[in-house]
């Protein structure tokens, strides 16, 4: 036994020393000597993968082929020499060190951001010095009115600067979590009640969409059980509204006969060109989706659930994103019920 213990804690503190000297390795390149030779390009490049959660989407979005985004994202594990995605075919997750490095990167894009506001408010004359902040939203904000209510209050404070990214909720909530956002715009299906506080926003449900001559077309409303046997099109699975669909069906009876999931209701929607096709469908966001062909019917026993702004409760928000809350407060309802559904069926 006193043979083997030099042996055992020789190569524990070897394992303990190396795994310290990677983390002060990665956390000194980026907060300090090395971070001057980073292209901005490649943190831009990361930054926008992760935050859309593909590379397609990254290239889609900051209009760049997807091999070019994808050389950037190297060129940046390559300058830092240490791996940021952890990559399994078409599929990656943050790897470890690309998770210590993120609170460095963002303050390098922010930090970028403000200069070239600097520079452009030089260039113009003019003093920018308002707050600025980021809103993270998942991809329906628009049919819920958020856009209008952002629109008018940069009008009314021209000073406070909002930066907007649209991503998948699963996405949204870990980078909430990651205080990588300020506020986030979501459902309350997943949120952490405990991690984060909110402030409730409107109440949401579902819809049957069916193509005209589906024999559900003629209904003025249907039950869950009543969508058996349809091969369905819902929510893609990295949002909670697909988990929160399937448990609808499972509580009905059955379990759904999955055509395919997407984010794109419109999409959805122009797939329904065959009588045995379904789409589970926000009822407040099927209003912008009325085509003669396709018909949106309430559900009678459809889940509600509610849509709000979440801040991290650990986290101090910033003076432009307390002016933001205390300005939708103020107005109450009054930009969800500017854009109403076909049909109110939530309570």
């Amino acid at each position: 036994m006193n043979g083997m213990y030099p042996w055992f804690f020789r190569a524990f503190s070897a394992t303990i020393l190396h795994s310290l000297d990677v983390r002060n390795s990665i956390l000194l390149r980026a907060a300090a000597g090395e971070v001057g030779s980073i292209n901005i390009d490649w943190l831009k490049c990361y930054w926008t993968v992760i935050s859309t959660g593909s590379f397609s989407l990254a290239a889609e979005k900051l209009y760049m082929s997807q091999s070019t985004v994808s050389k950037n994202v190297m060129a940046l594990e390559k300058e830092l020499g240490v791996p940021l995605l952890n990559r399994n075919g078409k599929y990656f997750t943050v790897s470890t060190s690309g998770r210590r490095l993120m609170k460095h990167f963002r303050e390098i894009l922010e930090s970028h951001s403000h200069t070239m506001d600097a520079a452009e408010a030089i260039k113009a004359g003019k003093d920018r010095t308002g707050q600025i902040f980021r809103l993270s939203c998942v991809p329906t904000l628009a049919a819920y009115g958020v856009i209008a209510a952002i629109k008018h209050f940069v009008k009314l404070y021209p000073n406070i600067r909002i930066m907007t990214e649209e991503m998948e909720e699963n996405r949204l909530l870990y980078m909430l979590e990651a205080k990588d956002c300020d506020i986030a715009f979501c459902s309350t299906i997943k949120l952490d009640r405990g991690l984060f506080d909110t402030q409730t926003y409107c109440k949401d449900c579902f819809m049957a969409a069916v193509s005209a001559d589906s024999p559900l077309a003629g209904r003025s409303s249907v039950s869950m059980a009543d969508l058996k046997g349809f091969k369905m099109i819902l929510n893609r699975k990295e949002s909670s509204l697909y988990d929160i669909c399937m448990d609808a069906c499972v509580g009905a009876g059955f379990e759904p006969n999955i055509l395919f999931t997407t984010s794109r209701p419109d999409i959805a929607c122009a797939y329904l060109f065959d009588s045995a096709y379904l789409y589970m469908g926000l009822s407040h966001v099927m209003k912008n989706f009325r085509h003669s062909d396709v018909r949106a019917i309430p559900i009678a026993d459809s889940p509600t659930f509610e849509y709000c702004f979440a801040w991290h409760r650990n986290a101090e928000l910033k003076q432009g994103a307390k002016k933001y809350l205390e300005f939708l407060n103020s107005r109450g309802n009054f930009y969800f019920e500017q854009s109403k559904p076909m049909t109110t069926v939530c309570n």
